[in-house]
């Protein structure tokens, strides 16, 4: 998006609904990544200043999948234009399944009419609610099925409000390889998608430009016009 764009953003009466969660110390990581820790490295009272050192793993919290996270040619983030990572999207609500409960490609007959090339696609489970506690590692996931009917219908990104488009119970990684082989881009562990009040609209996930990673952890922002902000 150029300097004038986001200038008529600015001044267009749009308003920013953050889909982001907050990355702390004491939040959830998947199975085997490295644990979250932040911690003071230079205080005002000391140093005149405040200063944080942070270790966490590239896809930790809200974060987004380059292919490089799961094929060893795949494309890195830092390779991808700023683009890339903002656009128009179509969120489908699969709310109201149960845990480990799939979503499958008949979920999706009521919006392939609406979903055009080059579109983001975010998936609505709910799943978010149970962030930082046990019950969030046995969310629903995408099939096979759905990770092809995708690239059938040239997305160049799928979102998800839970820990991953795969199963981790699984410890499956169908759908990241089918969508990565694909160049489809991939955000995970989106939250508050109950507050977007509009089927489609324009979202935006930006990553820190690290060279040559796998991932970052994005700030993830659905663009409403003001106004129309729902509860979740």
């Amino acid at each position: 998006m150029t300097e004038e764009g986001i200038d008529t953003i600015a001044h267009s009466g749009m308003r920013g609904i953050d889909l982001t969660q907050a990355v702390s110390s004491t939040m959830s990581t998947y199975p085997g990544d490295p644990e979250v820790s932040i911690e003071k490295f230079l205080v005002h009272d000391r140093d005149g200043c405040h200063v944080n050192a942070i270790h966490m793993g590239s896809h930790t919290g809200t974060h987004i999948d380059a292919p490089f996270h799961f094929l060893k040619d795949g494309r890195t983030i830092d390779e991808y234009p700023v683009d890339r990572f903002l656009g128009s999207g179509v969120l489908v609500d699969v709310s109201g399944r149960k845990p480990e409960e799939p979503v499958v490609e008949d979920d999706l007959s009521d919006y392939l009419s609406i979903i055009e090339p080059g579109d983001f696609v975010i998936f609505r489970t709910g799943w978010d609610v149970f962030f930082n506690s046990s019950r969030y590692f046995t969310h629903p996931y995408l099939t096979p099925g759905v990770a092809r009917l995708l690239l059938k219908l040239e997305v160049s990104l799928v979102g998800i409000d839970a820990l991953s488009v795969d199963s981790t119970v699984g410890n499956s990684f169908s759908v990241h390889r089918i969508l990565l082989g694909g160049d489809v881009l991939i955000v995970e562990n989106i939250c508050n998608l109950g507050a977007v009040p509009e089927r489609r609209g324009f979202y935006l996930f930006l990553p820190l430009k690290l060279d040559s990673a796998d991932g970052s952890p994005v700030r993830a922002v659905f663009l409403s016009r003001k106004g129309r902000l729902r509860s979740p």
